[in-house]
């Protein structure tokens, strides 16, 4: 019965592949046209051999990848019917378990026409998954007992140059390659020969990458194979591809083979990388413990610091990867930490230049004291900046921490024309940063104790910009490295609030307009404690800054927010979220303007509110617009009605008290104070 079936399905098969045919000619596609119908023929020889009963009816294997392709293609070009796409799902589908005796595939098919299948099938991908259906083909075939017989030029000699299915699977992203790949070399199983494709890549190098080819490698080692033949584009080595893929348990072997047949680890490739470089930029600690560790059993010595075209070690790299235990790994290994790269940077500018969350600065000073070697804190770049300086750039708390315990120099500046900060000292540093934290107080505070005589002379510097720390940290909306700032006696007398094109602006979303009310306003409170009187300039810069970063998006008389909203679980949150001990965000939106200054504290500390509640303001979604813009509404309240009051007092020549204006005023939104305000100094919005 099913060899019945399968009879029908091979007759169906010469049909569809003839429909093929037929699309191909209707679009006057000539080598299409010829192409199809050589498929053809090979299919129909495999069909009539199964027809007529010479192989059993499991040979259907051999027909699916040729209809399928000829479909596929024809697809490309003109819309295949219902009909021939639910044949293609069939045969695609297809399950092969043969059993019994494999045929001779040379009675069926000449050599050509199996090279055909075998690299025609990899060709061939199943959209719904990331396996090639070509597998039982191949797997077929290999089982079989078929082997591929070397091509002979007319020297005599076999021909190497040549393209097979085992380059194709190879350079396939299928996730099923490597036992296409075990079963090709199956197939061609000759190996002293090495193919080799057009751009350089060999069986070799493929049976080195490969999982499961430990054996390929040793016959093909065995026969005289170079374990140093590169990959003309890359100039990479078979240790250099082992490596890159991060040396998995079963490579191990390999690269001892290697090694053992005297393949190089120090050698180089176009990028100027060794193999120790080559494993150091995987990140893989464990890759680099077990490469070191058998490069030690082989006692094939590696040259621990070479550089690549960048100036690079290993050493580097391992700390650009953030690899904290390779580049312990290394230093006691004998890497020089105070080798620079063509950029200048030494391992601990590396180390502060790319965030991570690890302490890498404390682990490269302990284990350099342990062994003794002095560590250069204060070494320039090319570009004239210190390791500190690059800490405080990328907002390293423990970095900056370290280095100043260490007795890194804060009063050196950056040259003139040597960056984007120009002139600037850490201190201009960290409060050109976006981190309101207590990074500018422990900076103080070290700078303090050394240098106690030019702390003054460091919190007024001015860049070459003309910008003070204070100044910097007031555009940048800091409100607690201003208070930080403010704490150690800055000169106010020559204070100038930054224009509002200077101020902090980043691309907002909903919720990062609270964020910037408080920050704005914080900032504003800080030096209004320390005596700094706003005036109307200053009010206008704040304002103007406001506006130009949708604060007046929506009415603050907006519909009040209840359970009984549409969004249900948004209402939970906000209910959820506390502004204080007290307040949820709810409650807040229930109250009137006035009972909502007065609720809101007084210490308008947005990071108190970041730390105790960030969660779940993270979760708040875009379409709570309305919500958040009224809380805005809410904590600006004060700031424009205060600074509002007086120029409306002045617009109305005076002719109310001013106990009246309050009273106005109260009526109107923060965008109506604001141009009145604008109005009260001759300017429109």
């Amino acid at each position: 019965m099913e060899c019945s079936v399968a009879q029908d399905n091979a007759k169906e098969a010469i049909v569809y592949l003839e429909y093929a045919v037929g699309l191909f000619k209707r679009l006057n596609d000539k080598s299409e046209t010829n192409r199809a119908e050589y498929f053809v023929s090979i299919a129909k020889k495999s069909l009539l051999n199964l027809i007529s009963g010479i192989l059993t009816c499991r040979n259907l294997i051999f027909i699916w990848p040729v209809t399928l392709l000829l479909l596929q293609a024809a697809q490309e070009r003109e819309r295949c019917t219902p009909a021939a796409t639910s044949y293609v799902h069939f045969l695609a589908n297809k399950k092969t378990n043969w059993t019994g005796q494999y045929p001779n595939l040379r009675d069926i098919f000449e050599e050509d026409e199996i090279d055909w299948l075998l690299t025609e099938s990899i060709s061939f991908h199943d959209k719904g998954s990331n396996n090639c259906p070509g597998e039982l083909i191949i797997k077929f075939v290999a089982n079989s007992g078929y082997k591929d017989q070397p091509k002979i030029e007319q020297d005599g000699k076999p021909l190497e140059r040549r393209t097979t299915a085992v380059h194709h699977v190879a350079r396939s992203g299928f996730l099923n390659r490597d036992i296409m790949v075990r079963d090709l070399f199956k197939i061609y199983n000759n190996f002293e020969i090495n193919y080799t494709d057009e751009t350089g890549l060999t069986h070799f190098h493929v049976a080195c990458v490969n999982h499961g080819c430990s054996d390929v490698v040793e016959k093909f080692l065995e026969f005289g194979q170079d374990p140093n033949l590169l990959v003309p584009e890359t100039g990479d080595s078979p240790l250099q591809l082992i490596l890159s893929g991060g040396l998995h348990q079963y490579q191990a072997e390999i690269v001892r083979s290697l090694l053992r047949s005297g393949a190089d680890p120090n050698s180089a490739n176009k990028d100027g990388r060794t193999s120790l470089h080559v494993v150091c930029s995987t990140g893989l600690p464990v890759a680099v413990e077990v490469f070191l560790a058998i490069t030690e059993d082989e006692l094939r010595p590696l040259e621990i610091d070479a550089r690549d075209k960048e100036g690079k070690t290993a050493l580097h790299l391992a700390l650009m990867f953030r690899n904290e235990s390779s580049a312990e790994l290394l230093l006691r290994k004998g890497a020089d930490p105070t080798l620079t790269d063509n950029e200048g940077c030494t391992a601990l500018h590396l180390i502060c230049q790319y965030e991570g969350i690890n302490d890498l600065v404390g682990m490269f000073f302990e284990i350099n004291d342990e062994l003794n070697r002095p560590v250069q804190i204060d070494a320039l770049d090319k570009y004239g900046r210190t390791p500190l300086y690059l800490a405080l750039e990328n907002g390293q708390r423990k970095a900056v921490s370290t280095l100043l315990g260490r007795g890194a120099d804060t009063f050196c500046k950056l040259p003139a024309g040597a960056s984007d900060h120009q002139g600037s000292t850490p201190l201009h540093l960290i409060c050109q940063s976006y981190f309101d934290d207590d990074s500018a107080e422990i900076f103080l505070r070290a700078s303090e104790e050394r240098h106690p005589e030019l702390l003054a002379r460091l919190i007024d510097g001015r860049d070459t910009f003309g910008r003070t720390p204070l100044q910097w940290a007031a555009a940048r909306l800091l409100p607690n490295v201003c208070e930080a700032l403010l704490n150690h006696g800055p000169d106010l007398s020559g204070f100038v609030l930054p224009t509002p094109s200077a101020l902090h602006r980043r691309q907002l979303w909903v919720l990062d307009k609270l964020k910037l009310a408080y920050r704005a306003l914080g900032v504003v409170e800080c030096l209004q404690a320390r005596g700094y009187e706003l005036n109307p300039s200053d009010v206008l810069t704040i304002m103007t800054f406001l506006a130009r970063n949708g604060f007046f998006d929506k009415s603050a008389n907006s519909d009040t927010y209840d359970d009984d909203d549409d969004d249900e679980e948004l209402a939970r949150r906000a209910k959820e979220t506390m502004i204080n001990s007290d307040l949820s965000l709810q409650d807040l939106m229930q109250l009137s303007h006035r009972e909502a200054v007065q609720s809101i504290p007084s210490k308008l500390n947005f990071m108190l509110l970041r730390k105790n509640n960030n969660d779940r303001w993270c979760r708040l979604e875009e379409p709570d617009e309305a919500l958040v813009t009224r809380l805005c509404e809410n904590l600006t309240r004060k700031f424009f009605r205060d600074c509002a009051v007086y120029p409306f007092w002045d617009l109305i020549h005076k002719r109310l008290p001013l106990e009246c204006c309050y009273l106005i005023i109260e009526k109107l939104t923060n965008q109506d104070l604001y141009h009145i305000c604008l109005a009260a100094t001759g300017q429109s919005s």
